[in-house]
């Protein structure tokens, strides 16, 4: 699963805007700091880093949750640059499993 976390303090972006005007669709806004993620202290793959659509100054960070990552409340921290993030928790969802057919 990918779940989309919004929050503040992006810093640069690869692409001006107009301060004050809403984060276009097109060409999307990528933060220039590198981002990554941790959900309960496993590493956890950021997919999207960027402003967020029709939105002023909102950073949005899709992070896809590990297969390792066990069901129940998960400290998350986003690193971007140097910072890091509060670490809330979020509640992670049991995993269904597909068992083959014999």
């Amino acid at each position: 699963s990918v779940i989309a976390v919004f929050m503040t303090g992006q810093g640069l972006v690869d692409y001006a805007i107009e301060a004050g005007a809403p984060a276009p669709q097109s060409p999307l806004i990528h933060s220039l700091l590198p981002v990554t993620a941790t959900i309960g202290g496993r590493d956890a793959p950021v997919e999207f880093a960027g402003l967020a659509v029709g939105f002023v100054g909102l950073l949005q960070v899709n992070i896809r949750i590990p297969d390792s990552v066990p069901a129940g409340d998960q400290p998350l921290a986003i690193r971007i640059g140097n910072s890091v993030s509060n670490t809330p928790l979020i509640t992670v969802g049991a995993k269904s499993r597909t068992v083959p057919l014999q």
